[in-house]
């Protein structure tokens, strides 16, 4: 028992560690940006005041304005919805797509396993924002088709994860144990298979939230992501870059955005990794 209880304060200790609580803090700060932007009218962010250009930091306008009078803080609330919902769907296409995918390799195993794998891997080893450039450049700049490039990137990564999970799980002892009391595979899979690989998934989710986020500010910035008036951290900073020498201040706060929301999420993925580990938590 009192074993049972020092494993338990070694589990707390992990959601308390610095890094995973400035993480989570981080990216409860992205979501509550998200969320408020609902609530601000479209005339706060796209309407242009020209009297107003390159304000610093004021009362009124609180991270200045940029090079057309737009409000900077309302535009950075704003693009942190675009941010999310990017995220939010690029990893679920990734996850629903590549977990299921790596499922089934695991499973068939022999030239089946083989030909997966070898299609995933052909398909990782492409640069993540190459691929996404060539993706939208296809398919047309839009948030949309933003969504698919990052979202298909996402399907290996997922693919190769869940396959390396399954086939490690499935010998395991349990799942022989169940096997010789005739369950049935289906059975073996949903009841002590997937429950058994779902940590490492999560932990990857939340890493990969970080890395959408990155890509879509990557593909905004080349142009091919958000189109304007709608604003988007990567489109904010392509904008601003040309009037940099004389304020900074459109650059500096979709910049920072990008730095925080990345760093919440790697840290949040990080910490999970930290407290999900069977070894650290001896």
């Amino acid at each position: 028992m009192k074993g049972i209880d020092v494993r338990g304060k070694n589990f707390f200790r992990k959601w308390a560690a610095p890094h995973l609580s400035f993480g989570l803090f981080l990216v409860l700060l992205v979501i509550v940006a998200s969320i408020s932007s609902v609530f601000i009218p479209r005339a706060d962010f796209a309407s242009m005041e020209i009297a107003a250009r390159l304000e610093p930091p004021s009362l009124r306008h609180p991270f200045g304005t940029d090079q057309y009078g737009r409000d900077i803080f309302a535009r950075v609330l704003v693009g942190s919805r675009y941010s999310i919902v990017v995220a939010l769907v690029a990893v679920a296409i990734g996850v629903c797509l590549g977990v299921p995918i790596g499922c089934a390799a695991g499973y068939i195993e022999g030239w089946g396993d083989a030909t997966l794998s070898r299609v995933m891997d052909i398909t990782y080893g492409f640069p993540p924002v190459i691929t996404a450039v060539l993706v939208t450049a296809i398919l047309g700049p839009g948030l949309q088709n933003a969504i698919i490039a990052i979202g298909l990137f996402n399907v290996p990564i997922f693919a190769r994860l869940a396959r390396g999970n399954f086939l490690s799980v499935k010998e395991r002892d349990f799942v022989v144990a169940a096997r010789s009391t005739g369950r049935g595979e289906l059975g073996l899979i949903l009841g002590h298979i997937l429950p058994n690989i779902g940590s490492p998934i999560i932990i990857q989710v939340s890493s990969q939230f970080g890395f959408a986020i990155l890509s879509e500010a990557a593909l905004s910035y080349l142009g091919l992501g958000i189109q304007p008036p709608n604003p988007s951290w990567g489109l904010m900073l392509s904008q601003a870059q040309s009037f940099v020498r004389l304020s900074p201040w459109p650059v500096i706060f979709p910049g920072l955005a990008i730095v925080l929301a990345v760093l919440g999420f790697n840290l949040t993925g990080d910490g999970l990794r930290d407290m999900f580990d069977p070894i650290s938590r001896v």
